[in-house]
Parts: C-alpha cells; sequence; structure tokens
C-alpha cells in the first residue's frame, strides 16, 4: 500500500489499538492528544511534554477518554 505522511489520518484509517510515540520532544504533545483523544492506547518516550500547559492538556486527555499512557525513561 500507499504510505501515509499525514498521521491523523493513518490514525483515522489504521484503528491502532495503541501507538508508540518516538518524536522530537517538541511534537509529544500534539501526537500524543490526536491518539488519546481517539481512545488510542498511548506508549510514548520523556518527556510527557515540554511545558506545564502540555502536560495537563495530556493529563486531562487520558483521564477524559480512559486508556492507558505510559512514558519511558531510560535509567
Amino acid at each position: 500500500g500507499q504510505v501515509k505522511s499525514d498521521y491523523k489520518e493513518f490514525l483515522d484509517q489504521a484503528l491502532p489499538q495503541a501507538v508508540y510515540i518516538t518524536v522530537p520532544s517538541a511534537w509529544h504533545t500534539n501526537l500524543v492528544l490526536e491518539a488519546v483523544n481517539r481512545r488510542i492506547n498511548v506508549f510514548s518516550e520523556k518527556p510527557m511534554a515540554t511545558s506545564l500547559q502540555g502536560a495537563k492538556k495530556i493529563f486531562e486527555a487520558v483521564e477524559k477518554n480512559g486508556i492507558v499512557y505510559q512514558i519511558g525513561f531510560n535509567k
């Protein structure tokens, strides 16, 4: 099939059960919110967000949608 360059279109068409967010930190908030608001479980690399406001938005969306959200931290 054709490679999709629009992640929103991919999420809508593929309907994955979960996604793994491994993009630059500045993109975490938007990508996580797009998945969470579609009720898709998320595993994201650290940090949760690059601002407190972004982190609060993610937390609220996770609570609202009742999905699994995890952050990976290397030791």
